[in-house]
């Protein structure tokens, strides 16, 4: 420590001796320099930590924005499993009847039980813990009437049913025009075995 204290007085000596040496023009030429190169370096350095503080107020906002849609993920995520909860429980009300079953009863209340002919399951599908049966639903010599009534009492029940498809047929008999129409009906059920789609 004394002998670095020892190299730093002779270096301010022979500092002195030098500035002692130059005429009084050299020597505020001297200083103005080494004013001037301070303030270059202090300004250097503010520059660079502007830019560095600047850098990471850009990368603590760009945190923040992937934390505030993460909440907001989160958030989304929790409603998505309350609202998937009450819609299998929905479903679950109506696993004791088939859809045959179902379109049956629909049929009598739209008194058209007599013009359903066929409710057949054409395919199944399972996707995580929803399976769903599409079916093949004929009605024949309907009134338009009768199909609206139908139609009604088929989606108005809360069964978990969707209908894909529609064809409808006219034909005249004694002046009256009747329908034949196929649907192409999917039953929604909730299984306790997980199927990865595929």
């Amino acid at each position: 420590m004394t002998g670095l204290k020892l190299k730093l007085l002779a270096l301010i000596d022979r500092a002195q001796d030098s500035l002692a040496d130059m005429s009084p023009r050299d020597r505020a030429t001297l200083l103005g320099l080494v004013g001037f190169a301070c303030l270059v370096l202090v300004g250097g350095s503010v520059w660079w930590m502007r830019g560095s503080l600047s850098a990471l107020e850009g990368r603590l906002e760009d945190r923040n924005e992937a934390l505030r849609r993460v909440n907001l993920l989160a958030a989304d995520h929790a409603e998505a499993g309350v609202a998937a909860a009450e819609i299998e429980a929905r479903i679950q009300q109506h696993a004791s009847t088939s859809l045959s079953t179902f379109l049956e009863q629909a049929a009598q209340r739209a008194k058209v039980g007599d013009k359903l002919e066929q409710v057949k399951e054409r395919s199944t599908s399972v996707t995580g813990t929803l399976e769903e049966k599409l079916f093949s639903v004929r009605l024949s010599q309907l009134q338009q009437a009768e199909l609206n009534a139908f139609l009604y009492h088929a989606e108005t029940q809360g069964y978990p049913l969707q209908i894909k498809g529609m064809k409808i047929k006219t034909r005249k008999k004694e002046g009256d025009v009747l329908l034949d129409v196929e649907m192409d009906v999917s039953a929604y059920s909730v299984t306790s075995a997980t199927v990865e789609p595929g």
